[in-house]
């Protein structure tokens, strides 16, 4: 059965079209006449990594003004950021890169008194630092710094006074030789689990004849090889029905890849990017109980997300080849959610129609009643507005399946499923807790079971 392998179940769709959602379309934001590589959010500041270096906005939905980032003396900061990784609540690493000896990284420090809103100062020079990863120890200070360039990664663990550790001592990780390409090797994407601080990195070769790049993670301070792929971006998240640790691979030449984080095994085929084309880049919104995880992919024709069954569809038509996307949720509701993309030619910002999802999920959180009876029976009534399938699902409080209750074609109307509170289901129950979940056409509602002990 399906269930037995969540990930197949949950995220795995095979692409096999497209179709354009074209009720809203993109406008230009900022940044007009630069490349943007990278974008980070912080609060309500922006930071766009592009051809020229590093600028900064504050509230740039309502107000996109833009400065730049760094001192005026300091070359560096007139290079390309390609990379930039949040590393604390008001602090963000920048990698900065031309080929030559001013490639960096900085620190990125949020400053109170005004515009550009941050202060740069550099942590080391590394030639061809293309791509970043950061952890974080116990989720409160940042840990372990890594920087990619051309064939090596380089590690540095932040230390020194309390009240402001910093990086410094950079160590060179144990690669596999010609990781990353043997002609123009380049590290294109890294990410770090946040929970273990297990890192991926991937890359590929960029010489007129490339050859396979390579995905790698680390055991021991060393790195082996996973699966050869050319890796462009690589995303750590959890998806779909229950809490499943899962690390995706974007690559230019053969769609989407994953992983489960805690197995450790190679990498296996998801599916196809849009158009089978190469991906520039893809950012992930984690999942949950109520809904399934969601990915934006950049590739050239423009910014796909994944749609129900075996749909990619395209946001609007955006007039530029999308390099990198972000996207938000404002005031941290389910409403009003807001994608921004990285192009060729500025910053562009997609909004979502309000359809206010925070609604829709409590009005039809109470077509669900669940009552324990003194009979040790639990009776679950579920209403439908419309005939239509509707499926009815058990999990446990981690998230794990236990039953299908019903899945069928339903007339419109209240229906009533009996279940029997026996030893059984207690043992499936922790703390005596369990979650319905009940999906049809129109909505996906979730319901917290919590059984009262057994007569």
């Amino acid at each position: 059965m399906c269930h037995k392998n969540f990930l197949q179940c949950c995220i795995c769709f095979t692409i096999i079209f497209s179709f354009t959602l074209s009720a809203q379309e993109w406008e230009l934001l900022g940044l007009k006449e630069h490349k943007v590589f990278s974008i980070l959010l912080q609060d309500n500041f922006m930071l766009a990594g592009t051809d020229t270096g590093i600028y900064s906005a504050m509230n740039p939905v309502t107000n996109p003004t833009f400065y730049k980032v760094g001192n005026e003396g300091d070359g560096a900061f007139n290079l390309p950021a390609y990379d930039m990784k949040i590393s604390g609540s008001i602090e963000a690493i920048a990698a900065l890169s031309d080929g030559t000896r001013s490639d960096a990284v900085y620190l990125l420090e949020r400053i109170i008194k005004g515009p550009p809103y941050y202060a740069a100062s550099r942590i080391d020079y590394f030639l061809d630092v293309s791509a970043l990863a950061v952890t974080k120890e116990n989720g409160i200070l940042p840990d372990t710094l890594y920087a990619g360039s051309g064939n090596s990664i380089q590690m540095s663990i932040r230390s020194g006074d309390l009240v402001k550790p910093v990086f410094s001592s950079f160590q060179e990780l144990r690669i596999p030789q010609g990781a990353f390409g043997v002609e123009m090797p380049y590290c294109a994407a890294m990410e770090c689990w946040p929970y273990n601080n297990m890192l991926f990195a991937g890359g590929y070769d960029k010489s007129p004849e490339p050859g396979p790049g390579h995905l790698l993670w680390n055991q021991k301070d060393s790195l082996r090889i996973l699966r050869k792929l050319n890796v462009t971006a690589i995303v750590c998240g959890e998806t779909g029905d229950v809490i499943m640790r899962n690390v995706f691979f974007a690559t230019r030449d053969s769609g989407i890849w994953h992983t489960n984080v805690v197995m450790s095994s190679p990498p296996v085929f998801l599916c196809e990017s849009p158009g089978k084309e190469a991906i520039n880049d893809l950012y992930m919104v984690n999942g949950n109980f109520a809904k399934p995880a969601k990915f934006y992919c950049a590739v050239k024709s423009g910014v796909y997300t994944n749609g129900s069954g075996v749909l990619w569809v395209k946001l609007g038509k955006l007039p530029v080849q999308p390099l990198c996307v972000y996207h938000i949720t404002r005031a941290n509701t389910l409403q009003d959610s807001i994608l921004f993309a990285g192009t060729e030619n500025g910053i562009y910002v997609y909004k979502f129609p309000s359809t206010s999802l925070k609604n829709n999920y409590s009005k039809t959180n109470s077509d669900i009643t669940i009552t324990n009876r003194q009979n040790n029976t639990v009776e679950v009534s579920y209403s439908i507005s419309s005939p239509q399938q509707l499926k009815l699902e058990l999990f446990d409080c981690k998230g794990r399946y236990i039953k299908t209750l019903a899945n069928k074609y339903m007339s419109e109307g209240t229906h009533l499923i009996v279940l029997k509170r026996d030893s059984k289901l207690h043992k499936m129950a922790f703390n005596n807790l369990l979650f319905l979940r009940m999906k049809t056409n129109d909505i996906v509602s979730v319901k917290k079971l919590l059984l009262t002990s057994i007569r």
